[in-house]
C-alpha cells in the first residue's frame, strides 16, 4: 500500500510542476515588468528639463523703461511709442516691426530700443534673430549697467533656446557673481541645468 502510494505522489508532482511553472514565470515576469515601469517613471521625473525648456520656463518680458524717457520729434517718438505699446500688449510681430523702423530710419544711434526688440524676438521664440541684438545692446558702454545686465540675461535665454548651453553658461555665472537685478535668476538657472 505504501509502494503503490509514494508512486501515486511521484505521479503527481510532475503535473504539479508543470503546472506551477507557467505560474511562478508569470509572477517574475509580472515583478520585472513592475521593476522596468519603475525605473523609466523614475528616469522621466528625475530627467532635468532641456535647455530650450528651461529658457522657456525663465523667460519673462523686460519691463518698459522706455516710454518715460521718450521727448522729442513727435514723428520720431511715435514710432519708439507704438513700439512700446504693442510690445506691452504682447502683440510682439508687430513691436519688431516698429522697433526696427524706429532704429533702423530714425534713430539709427539708439541702443537701448534693441533690447526691447531683442525680447520681442525671443518671446516669439526666434532666438537667432534676438543674438546680434543682444549682444549689441551688452557690449554698449552707452548705456546704463541695468540694460547691459538685462541684455546678458536674455543672451543667455537665446542661447539655452538655441540649446547652446556652454555660451549660456559663462554669462549666467558672470551675472551669478555680480550684484545685479538677474543675480538670483541667474543661480536658479544655473542650478536647473
Amino acid at each position: 500500500i505504501l509502494n503503490e502510494l509514494d508512486q501515486r505522489i511521484d505521479r503527481a508532482r510532475p503535473s504539479q510542476k508543470v503546472r506551477r511553472g507557467p505560474v511562478v514565470m508569470r509572477r517574475w515576469i509580472a515583478i520585472a515588468a513592475g521593476i522596468l515601469l519603475l525605473l523609466l517613471a523614475g528616469i522621466f521625473l528625475f530627467q532635468s528639463p532641456d535647455s530650450q525648456q528651461l529658457a522657456e520656463q525663465y523667460f519673462e518680458p523686460f519691463p518698459d523703461a522706455l516710454s518715460a524717457q521718450t521727448r522729442g520729434d513727435e514723428v520720431v517718438e511715435y514710432n519708439l511709442n507704438s513700439a512700446l505699446r504693442h510690445y506691452q500688449d504682447g502683440a510682439y510681430d508687430v513691436a519688431i516691426s516698429y522697433f526696427e523702423t524706429y532704429v533702423s530710419i530714425q534713430n539709427p544711434d539708439a541702443v537701448a530700443p534693441l533690447l526691447y526688440q531683442g525680447v520681442s524676438h525671443l518671446a516669439l521664440k526666434q532666438y537667432a534673430e534676438a543674438l546680434p541684438l543682444l549682444e549689441k545692446v551688452r557690449s554698449s558702454t552707452a548705456l546704463r549697467k541695468e540694460y547691459r545686465n538685462a541684455a546678458q540675461w536674455y543672451l543667455a535665454i537665446a542661447y539655452l533656446g538655441l540649446e547652446q548651453e556652454e555660451q549660456a553658461r559663462p554669462l549666467l555665472i558672470d551675472l551669478a557673481r555680480r550684484e545685479n537685478f538677474f543675480q538670483e535668476k541667474a543661480g536658479a538657472l544655473m542650478a536647473s541645468m
